[in-house]
């Protein structure tokens, strides 16, 4: 004899499993982030009479436009301008600024399912108004309910503000674009040197706090080095009135201790980049003089930390030039963590820091992207910078592709298995209730 309390028993359970497995199902968020693996490098490339966006694998080395040696650029875009790359989070949508009717033509922002070419069919994300141009677009991480678009519209080289609009999950503009109404304390977003290029730099998203965002704007009057350009850390609240900005450059330099550099009283900072975890920004600056690459961690907010130093085994320094518009690859490890204790900051000598992977542009020579394959960059003999471009062209923009990496079970199918669970259990029930019912007279 069945207890008359199993089946309801099951029912129960099997309701609680449908009831959680559906609320995952239905209102949770993709699991895919910024971080993932490393696969081709995209930027923009002044090769021929335009400039489009060109790719290369990851781990390509002194490549060249087409048709002038091997390795060679692959062509990803063809409008009259394109620059300013960006990856969505899964990889799989290249976002880009273009002037696609003729040179001269205002700057929109536009995207195109990646891999891609020349010909392939574009999306148009925002058309600015008459007069204006929108340059450098950068996008939250995908999730169920699409992801938001961020970019810069300016009139002419000034008069700046962020704009924002939601896109769906097939990346398709859902409504028109809204100007961000306040950046709290902190001034308006700096505009491009040129209104002819469509590069600018980039406002991004923290990958893992789509309501932090990190731009560059000019001090104001009242600071006291105004005029000069600095990183600025927003963070957007639901209510504008209680939107917050930190000024992230009014910082000491932080350098190796067996390095001497003098510190100049007035520099820009420019380029910030997002850690794919969310805990470390990259940006370049000519703080010390030339431009360099340095990290802050803006939860402390303590200090910039020179990324570069030393000498090699000849004597000569590692940073042999200037590097601008720098940028984190997704990952430095096979299997794709990005743990920010890997990184402690500062130490030199018998004390050296390791740096994840970096990719930037290397100016002198031509203009070309280089990177470095992690090690310690503080004082290692042997560690030095690889070409990825090795051209004249001009090669700028760069940016790395995440490759979605799979997540194990149970983590991906969790959902599913709840209400996979709570359907045998609700068959299970039905079952025994129906074993304890009378049979028909």
């Amino acid at each position: 004899m069945i207890p008359r309390s199993v089946d309801r028993v099951a029912i129960a359970v099997a309701m609680g499993f449908l009831t959680a497995g559906g609320i995952l199902l239905g209102g949770g968020t993709a699991s895919a982030t910024f971080p993932g693996a490393n696969d081709a490098i995209a930027f923009a490339s002044s090769c021929g009479n335009t400039e489009a966006i060109y790719s290369v694998p990851n781990g390509t080395v002194d490549a060249v436009c087409p048709g002038s040696g091997s390795p060679q650029y692959t062509q990803s875009t063809s409008g009259s301008i394109d620059s300013m790359p960006f990856f969505s989070s899964d990889g799989g949508r290249l976002y880009f600024s273009s002037s696609r009717a003729a040179f001269g033509a205002p700057f929109s922002i536009y995207s195109v399912a990646y891999p891609s070419t020349p010909s392939s069919s574009v999306i148009t994300l925002a058309t600015p108004p008459s007069n204006d141009n929108d340059y450098a677009p950068t996008v939250t991480a995908d999730s169920i309910g699409g992801s938001v678009l961020d970019f810069l519209q300016c009139v002419g080289t000034s008069n700046c503000t962020l704009q924002e609009e939601t896109l769906s999950t097939a990346g398709a503009p859902t409504e028109a674009p809204q100007q961000i109404s306040t950046t709290g304390s902190c001034p308006a977003p700096v505009g491009p040197l040129s209104s002819a290029d469509g590069q600018a730099n980039r406002p991004e998203f923290n990958p893992t706090n789509p309501n932090q965002l990190v731009y560059v704007g000019e001090s104001p009057s009242a600071a006291p080095d105004p005029g000069q350009e600095n990183i600025y850390l927003l963070t957007i609240n639901a209510t504008p009135s209680s939107t917050s900005c930190v000024d992230l450059s009014n910082t000491p330099t932080i350098i190796p201790a067996s390095e001497t550099y003098t510190a100049i009283s007035t520099f820009a900072d420019q380029g910030p980049d997002w850690s794919p975890d969310g805990t470390q920004i990259v940006f370049d600056s000519n703080r010390t003089g030339g431009d360099k690459l340095y990290e802050i961690d803006p939860a402390s907010d303590t200090g910039a930390y020179q990324v570069w130093g030393g000498v090699n085994s000849s004597d000569q320094p590692l940073d042999t030039g200037e590097e601008v518009e720098p940028v984190y690859a997704p990952s430095d490890s096979p299997q794709g963590a990005y743990p920010k204790a890997a990184y402690p900051t500062g130490g030199s000598g018998s004390n050296p820091t390791y740096q994840p992977i970096l990719l930037w542009v290397f100016t002198g020579g031509g203009t070309n992207v280089q990177d470095v394959d992690g090690g310690q960059m503080i004082n290692n003999p042997t560690l030095m910078a690889t070409f990825v471009t090795a051209d004249y062209a001009l090669n700028v923009n760069p940016i790395w592709q995440p490759l979605t990496l799979g997540s194990p079970l149970p983590e991906a199918p969790y959902p599913a298995l709840l209400v996979g669970v709570g359907m045998v259990a609700l068959a299970g029930g039905l079952f025994l209730r129906r074993r304890r019912a009378p049979l028909p007279a």
